[in-house]
């Protein structure tokens, strides 16, 4: 008489932790791995933008929970747009290395912030916000789409090293009227 044995392997311990160990991999593979990166992006209070009316768009570093010690870059625009101003006096960077300046139609800066900077921190809200970094004064000189950037953007960490820090960067697009 021949015997057939069964084996049980779904039962097994060894068969539940392979086979989880292979869904957590999988789970995380497809979902990816959070990955931050500092961001520089342009706010403005004002909702209408009008020709040959001043308004301010600000440049705002959003640290994204690390620590930035440094920051440079350089701030394009469109042809319909004008400089009429630049203004860090309430800016996160405490020692500017190229204070914001106009040249060649972009604004040109680099600055550090001793001791580094994670983002403005309250009583008043939970978690850190975006600073800014400098504030323009614009004018529009032409009825169309309008756009303000930044160009050859860095931010370093403040590791002790200065090592680059991954940055994104969002431009400001905009009708003028």
């Amino acid at each position: 008489m021949i015997k057939i044995r069964r084996h049980s392997f779904s039962r097994s311990p060894a068969f539940v932790v392979c086979y989880s160990l292979v869904f957590v991999f999988l789970f995380v593979a497809i979902r990816g791995v959070p990955v931050f990166a500092a961001r520089f992006f342009f706010e403005s209070e004002n909702k209408s933008f009008s020709v040959g009316q001043p308004f301010e768009a600000d440049l705002m570093l959003d640290a994204e929970n690390q620590d930035i010690n440094a920051v440079e870059g350089k701030i394009y625009l469109s042809d319909n747009l004008k400089i009429i101003g630049i203004n860090d006096g309430e800016s996160i960077v405490k020692l500017w290395v190229q204070r914001p300046a106009e040249k060649n139609g972009e604004v040109v800066f680099a600055g550090i912030m001793p001791g580094g900077y994670a983002g403005d921190l309250s009583p008043y809200w939970k978690g850190s916000r975006p600073g800014k970094v400098v504030k323009l004064i614009l004018e529009a000189n032409g009825h169309d789409l309008s756009k303000i950037g930044v160009k050859d953007g860095r931010v370093l960490l403040n590791d002790g090293n200065g090592a680059p820090a991954r940055l994104s960067i969002s431009d400001f697009k905009f009708f003028t009227s």
